[in-house]
């Protein structure tokens, strides 16, 4: 009966080891502050943190509009570049370091990567992928509250082409100026980006969607400034607990 017992038990399932960052960067989020400069962000890269490398370089490059709306544009045409010819990760290293480069000095805020760490990095990116593909069908208007949702940027742009969605950004360091964010229409991965501007679009409802909430104060500020420019039929999507 033991024998028997000892074969027709089920083959334990091996877990998926979780990514580890980087030590340099460990190191920076532990006892610098959270604080990450560019040569931290190009190890991201180089580490395959692409994703989270991506949010930290359009974060670094928040003062400078021009600069940030051509990482976008080159971003996306990164994302549908289907040549099998080009090796995408050396594309994507490019991108990344001309941006940074760009800067004199770059030193952003890091701590959100602690957090993903935590929670596992691959889970966070199935959450995007699975949220992307539920509005990618949703006739409301989707905003992504920049920049920490940059880090599942790739999974909306993709679920969003294949409905030919727009997907919209709001940049809530830019509200008072006349361009506060991106309008980025998708339509078989070809992407047409245009400034976002008030008054919104509310004819069908809205989503604002960010990542976590934390004090909620950047969150209550987006919301109050969507609904007091058109949108108010708004519904609030935060991805830890949307799923």
């Amino acid at each position: 009966m033991k024998f028997d017992r000892l074969f027709s038990r089920k083959p334990k399932v091996e877990e998926k080891p979780q990514k580890l960052l980087p030590e340099d960067v460990r190191y920076a989020l532990k006892y610098k502050e959270g604080l990450l400069n560019k040569e931290d962000i190009k190890t991201l890269v180089r580490s395959n943190f692409v994703n989270e490398a991506i949010y930290l370089t359009f974060k670094s490059l928040i003062n400078d509009a021009e600069k940030h709306r051509q990482l976008l544009e080159k971003y996306i045409s990164y994302i549908f570049n289907d040549n099998t010819l080009i090796n995408k990760r050396a594309l994507i290293e490019e991108i990344l370091y001309k941006a940074l480069d760009s800067e004199q000095n770059v030193s952003v805020k890091g701590s959100k990567l602690a957090q993903l760490s935590r929670q596992g990095f691959d889970l966070w990116q199935e959450k995007y992928e699975a949220l992307a593909q539920k509005l990618s069908t949703d006739e409301r208007n989707v905003y992504l509250l920049a920049h920490s949702t940059f880090i599942g940027l790739e999974a909306f742009l993709k679920k969003f082409s294949e409905t030919n969605k727009t997907l919209n950004i709001l940049v809530c360091e830019w509200t008072q100026v006349k361009n506060m964010g991106y309008v980025i229409d998708l339509h078989d991965k070809k992407a047409q980006v245009s400034n976002l501007q008030k008054p919104f679009k509310n004819n069908t409802g809205c989503v604002l969607i960010d990542d976590t909430k934390n004090t909620g104060n950047t969150l209550e500020k987006a919301e109050q400034f969507l609904e007091q420019n058109g949108c108010q039929n708004l519904e609030i999507m935060v991805l830890d607990k949307a799923l």
